[in-house]
């Protein structure tokens, strides 16, 4: 709706062509006066095309008297006023269709320059009753101008110059007309015309409700992205007072970062190259403050196509932004916490594994460089890893490969201040930080610093330290950097411990090895068979080629054994017997060797005593069984060659007891083998004899031989 200035019209819309009748001059500014300050003030394109019985001078004179300013709006082109031979008969002869395109002309160049529409008026005093008819047709014609270039028109008519039939066809081309009655204006139209008005209204003020109570920003903005209205829920998001942002484009409210694609896409619209467009964007609040909103821009077009305005809703998604950003940072600190489990247990070293830590943190956080650093042995601290950036700017150590030399705490500054309270740290001016002690030669600049300690079982045992962010680091920031912090510690430690575990099982299997013994565990449930590698390589046999079955065990045994091995098994379960052993013969697979082999299993039971699983072990043997059977093969041998000897062979022990005496050595006694084994044999010794033992014993216990000659006495009382 447009302003007439009329009190008695009041506001218009775009589009509407009224007059009125006048008979004197005083008539004629009492109207047009009014008119046209309302529509400079309204920043409208105003033209007015005079005729007697007031010229142009007279007409801009009364204009400055009633317009304040009226002079600069003149400097500056928004009116203009010109007789009607300047307009209507510039030819020598009036023109409809010529008349017609120079209004749409006007209009158009009142767009271009950035004005909310053109008001025009018209004096007709020069028609002459030859012109009448086409005047009338002409006027006839104007009104889908009118709606088509964003005009309003007002027509000025002389009583004089009407009769009946003239003032007939007047009011038939006009929506209303106003006449002067006992000093009083008075609208005149047809019922027509008055219900069309009066719709007009009703929806003009339903899209007023509709625009000064919407809850979202609502914004109507020319086509040169300028504001022309602005409702109450807008001023109120950005802080911004009517006026001010009447006064403003979009651009003066975007965050600079993008002004450029908005701009780009709203030229695009005001061009009518796209009808609508929508987009996320920051706005920026009259006191600096940042938020997100969602701007959808509409455009609204003449009745001819062409661009006329934009409607822009603008609606606060800050918070919504927010939880995006929230659930965004979450699923990225996901993904860098599980790389870096998942890197715990493949990093070939914990060197890598620190460098993969160390890059997540930095790229979780945008900054530039860092490290990771744990409190060693001695209390002082040693670095884990540190970002390629600080190396390439870092003097103090060499990228040889070797570990950088550890470093005193009290050294440390604000890393001290980590350290030492155990609590993360913030900063983005670290030379002015209370804890900071400066930075030694070679040492890269730092504009903003966070550290977070490294914690286990409360304990600080290190840090992360990462420096220059851009931005700054934020609260959130620090939050990342102490989830990460616990997933680097949990990391560590479950490297540290996955290496200890293959160390300990690297040494188990090569004690296995060297002591040929092997472990396998049987999962009753499931019958399945666990060995471990040294069991394998004791049946010569690959784990592809194995069953991996109590059945598949029983296979390797020697046929011979099998069944004393399934019954001990059998029967260790079936009696409640808690373990059982035995040897026996396997049969190796690879090259059809016998080796023997020494079991022993244990059953492993729930809460209520049944068997579940059943581990045991098992050694080869095979030396042993071998060495004792060479062993007893001699001992035969040995004792058939004692046995037969011709001398007399008598075995004593430690403690001097018999424990040995040949049929020979029997006879040379004179008594019964039996009679010696378990004794002394000091009563076959006389006094000296005994003593010459003592000595003889003492002298062999100190690894000494002796050979002498014994008088012995028989059982019969003899010697010999």
């Amino acid at each position: 709706m447009r302003e007439s200035g009329i009190e008695v019209v009041g506001d218009v819309p775009t589009g509407t062509h009224f007059c009125h009748f006048y008979k004197s001059k005083e008539d004629l500014l009492d109207i047009l006066l009014p008119y046209f300050r309302a529509g400079l003030e309204s920043n409208e394109f105003c033209m007015w095309v005079t005729s007697q019985p007031l010229g142009v001078e007279e007409a801009r004179a009364a204009l400055a008297r009633a317009v304040p300013n009226f002079n600069s709006y003149l400097t500056m082109g928004q009116i203009e006023i010109l007789d009607y031979s300047e307009w209507y008969t510039k030819s020598g002869q009036f023109v409809a269709e010529t008349v017609l395109e120079n209004w749409a002309a006007k209009a158009g160049l009142a767009r271009e320059r950035g004005f909310s529409g053109t008001r025009v008026s018209g004096n007709t005093f020069w028609l002459d009753k030859k012109d009448w008819r086409d005047f009338a047709e002409y006027e006839a014609m104007i009104n889908g101008c009118l709606k088509q270039h964003d005009m309003i028109a007002l027509c000025s008519y002389s009583l004089d110059n009407c009769a009946a039939p003239e003032f007939i066809d007047v009011i038939r081309n006009h929506e209303f007309a106003l006449v002067r009655r006992d000093k009083k204006w008075d609208l005149i139209e047809s019922l027509e015309a008055r219900e069309t008005r009066q719709a007009a209204r009703r929806s003009e003020e339903q899209f007023r409700a509709i625009f000064e109570g919407a809850a979202i920003g609502v914004a109507l903005v020319g086509m040169d992205g300028k504001l022309v209205k602005a409702n109450p829920a807008l001023q109120g998001m950005l802080g911004y007072t009517r006026e001010e942002l009447t006064s403003m484009s979009f651009a003066g409210f975007t965050h600079p970062d993008d002004i450029r694609k908005d701009t780009r896409v709203y030229r695009q619209m005001a061009a009518g190259k796209r009808d609508y467009y929508q987009t996320e964007k920051r706005l920026l609040r009259k006191g600096g403050s940042l938020f997100w909103g969602n701007l959808t821009v509409s455009l609204v077009r003449y009745s001819a196509g062409e661009p006329q305005l934009a409607i822009a809703m603008v609606e606060n998604i800050d918070g919504r932004k927010r939880a995006e950003e929230i659930a965004s940072r979450h699923s990225a600190l996901l993904l860098g916490i599980n790389r870096i489990l998942r890197e715990a247990l493949a990093a070939e070293t914990e060197e890598h594994l620190g460098q993969v830590c160390l890059a997540v943190a930095e790229e979780l956080t945008q900054s530039r460089l860092g490290f990771i650093g744990e409190i060693g042995a001695g209390g002082k601290f040693h670095d884990i890893a540190i970002s390629d950036a600080g190396w390439e700017r870092y003097d103090m150590y060499d990228k040889t490969g070797r570990q950088p030399p550890p470093r005193n705490l009290s050294s440390a500054g604000i890393h001290w201040a980590v350290l030492s309270s155990g609590r993360s740290l913030l900063t983005n001016d670290p030379s002015s930080h209370a804890a900071s002690i400066g930075i030694t030669d070679g040492h890269p600049p730092m504009t903003s610093f966070l550290g977070a300690p490294l914690l286990q079982d409360g304990k600080t045992i290190g840090m992360i330290g990462l420096a220059n962010k851009e931005a700054g680091y934020t609260k959130e920031d620090m939050e990342t950097l102490e989830a990460v912090s616990s997933a680097v510690v949990e990391a560590l430690m479950r490297r540290r411990a996955e290496e200890a575990l293959r160390r300990s099982e690297e040494r188990l299997q090569r004690s296995q090895e060297i002591a040929h013994l092997g472990s396998w565990e049987l999962d009753l449930a499931r019958n399945e068979l666990i060995w471990s590698d040294e069991v394998y390589r004791l049946f010569g046999l690959q784990p592809g080629q194995f069953g991996a079955t109590y059945e598949a065990f029983l296979e390797a045994v020697h046929p011979d054994d099998r069944e004393a091995v399934d019954a001990a098994y059998s029967t260790s379960i079936s009696e409640g017997r808690d373990s059982y052993e035995i040897e026996h013969r396997i049969v190796r697979r690879s090259t059809g060797e016998i080796r023997y082999v020494h079991e022993r299993c244990e059953h492993l039971r729930d809460s209520s005593g049944n068997i579940l699983r059943s581990a045991g072990m098992v050694q080869d043997i095979t030396d042993r069984k071998r060495a004792e059977e060479s062993l007893r093969e001699s001992e035969e041998k040995f004792r058939t060659i004692v046995e037969t000897a011709n001398e007399g062979v008598w075995a004593v022990d430690a403690e001097r007891r018999t424990t040995y005496l040949n049929q020979k050595m029997a006879e040379i006694l004179g008594t019964a083998t039996e009679e010696v084994l378990g004794g002394t044999g000091f009563r076959f010794l006389d006094e000296q004899g005994r003593a010459a033992a003592d000595e003889r014993f003492e002298r062999m216990r100190q690894g000494v031989g002796d050979t002498r000659e014994m008088k012995l006495t028989r059982a019969d009382g003899s010697h010999v």
